[in-house]
């Protein structure tokens, strides 16, 4: 609601004008469960039975930037090229973005802004996850190997970082074995 005030326009123009567009995120955009989108994944979840079931697509006003935003792989490693570079953030910004919260008691909250910033088995990490109408999502950052993992799952309350721990360990061996 901020953004829009100030710029006058809905969330999802600003995002197209400033951060998807310039970057060429050509299948990134705000969600829309009516807009017809190819090869667009269905999600699922275990209803009370425990059957797998459809599950019905989240009301976009409830999630925006919160989990409003379609996307794929591709377009996020797009993002995370671009986070090496100052052409959307300043090296400052992002220090402060990758920086951890300490609250007055002393307690270092291991999150920054918008991103889990704890350390992997002596690796730098940040990260972020989610889940959403029938989907888990979780990209991961480790800047000093210049990777990302990126993992997408269709099912409703299931582990995105198993995937991409399994992924971590298969690239970085020397992280020896899986947990």
């Amino acid at each position: 609601m901020i953004v829009e005030r100030i710029e006058g326009r809905p969330l999802g123009q600003v995002l197209q004008s400033r951060i998807f567009g310039p970057l060429g995120m050509h299948q990134t955009r705000m969600a829309d469960p009516e807009a017809i989108i190819l090869h667009r994944a269905s999600g699922y979840w275990v209803d009370k039975n425990g059957e797998l079931i459809n599950r019905r697509p989240t009301e976009t006003s409830s999630t925006l930037g919160a989990g409003g935003i379609l996307s794929s792989a591709y377009d996020l490693a797009k993002w995370d090229a671009a986070l090496y570079g100052d052409e959307l953030l300043s090296a400052e910004s992002k220090a402060s973005m990758w920086t951890a919260t300490v609250l007055p008691d002393g307690e270092d909250t291991g999150y920054g802004f918008g991103w889990s910033v704890r350390p992997y088995r002596g690796l730098v990490s940040q990260s972020h996850g989610g889940q959403v109408a029938g989907f888990v999502t979780n990209f991961a950052r480790y800047p000093q190997q210049e990777a990302a993992i990126i993992v997408f799952l269709n099912r409703y309350r299931v582990s995105s970082s198993r995937v991409r721990v399994a992924v971590l360990h298969t690239f970085v061996p020397s992280l020896g074995p899986i947990p």
